[in-house]
C-alpha cells in the first residue's frame, strides 16, 4: 500500500473562485455627529419630521430623519422621539451598501444591526428611540442643543493580499547573492595577491557582525565618506577569507 502524503504541507499552487466576494465588517468605524439646535422648542407635531444635513462617511452620504414628537408608529403612552438613518447618495450603484451603526446621545445608545441601504429606500431606525422629555432633560446641553453621534461601519470585500512565493530556502538565497556581484556594495581586497571579494553589507550586519563593524569603522574614519566601497585586508589569507564568506 502506497504511503499517503501529508497534504497539510503541500504548497497552494493557485486559487479559483466563482461569484461575488462576500462583504465583511472589518472593524473600520467612522464617526458622524449631528447637532439639533434648540431641540426642546421645536414645534413639530406628531408624525412631522426634520432632516439633517448630509455627512460623508466611508465614501457615502448619510443623514438622519428625526421626528421630535414621534411618528405614526410610536407608542402613545408618552411623547417619543423617532430616529432613522438614511442613505442619501445620488450615485446609481446597483449594489447595496451594507452597513451597521451605533446611534447615541449622552444617555441613550441603540445599535442598528446589519442592513442593506439603497438609493431611495426607507431608512432604518426606531419609532421609539427615547422619551422626548428624558432626552430634553438629560441629553441636551445648556444651550438646548441635542448632539447625536453615529458610529458607522460599512462592509467591504475582503480581498486576499498577494505575496511572492519563495522558491528556495534561506541558504540558497544567500548562495545566489554570494555568487552575484550585481547588488554588492562593499569590496574586500585580501592578501598579497589582492584578490577581490564583493559582498553585501546588509548580509554582514546579520551574519558576520565583526566584518560589518569593520566596514562601519572604515566608513567613520574615511574623512566623512560614509559610502566607502573598498576595504584592504593585506594580512589575511585569501583562501581562509573565501571559506568564511561561503560559510556566512
Amino acid at each position: 500500500m502506497a504511503e499517503s502524503s501529508d497534504s497539510s504541507r503541500a504548497a497552494v499552487a493557485g486559487e479559483g473562485s466563482y461569484g461575488k466576494i462576500p462583504k465583511e465588517f472589518l472593524g473600520n468605524i467612522e464617526k458622524m455627529q449631528f447637532h439639533i439646535y434648540d431641540f426642546a422648542n421645536l414645534d413639530h407635531k406628531r408624525d412631522e419630521y426634520l432632516s439633517t444635513s448630509v455627512i460623508e462617511a466611508h465614501g457615502h452620504l448619510w443623514k438622519l430623519k428625526i421626528y421630535p414628537r414621534g411618528n405614526i408608529q410610536s407608542n402613545t403612552d408618552a411623547e417619543y422621539v423617532s430616529m432613522f438613518l438614511f442613505y442619501s447618495d445620488d450615485n446609481d450603484r446597483t449594489d447595496p451598501v451594507v452597513a451597521m451603526a451605533v446611534i447615541e446621545t449622552k444617555t441613550i445608545s441603540h445599535t442598528l444591526p446589519k442592513f442593506e441601504f439603497r438609493k431611495g429606500q426607507a431608512g432604518y431606525g426606531w419609532p421609539d428611540y427615547g422619551k422626548r422629555q428624558d432626552i430634553i432633560d438629560n441629553d441636551c446641553n445648556h444651550a438646548g442643543t441635542l448632539t447625536i453621534t453615529v458610529e458607522l461601519q460599512v462592509a467591504t470585500e475582503k480581498r486576499s493580499v498577494w505575496f511572492p512565493r519563495l522558491t528556495c530556502c534561506d541558504n540558497e538565497i544567500l548562495t545566489k547573492l554570494y555568487c552575484s556581484n550585481e547588488t554588492s556594495d562593499v569590496t574586500f581586497i585580501v592578501g598579497v595577491s589582492k584578490k577581490e571579494f564583493m559582498v553585501h553589507k546588509c548580509i554582514l550586519s546579520v551574519r558576520a557582525r565583526d566584518l560589518y563593524e569593520l566596514v562601519i569603522t572604515e566608513e567613520e574614519s574615511s574623512n566623512g565618506d560614509s559610502d566607502i566601497k573598498t576595504i584592504m585586508l593585506p594580512d589575511v589569507d585569501e583562501a581562509a577569507f573565501e571559506t568564511i564568506l561561503k560559510f556566512i
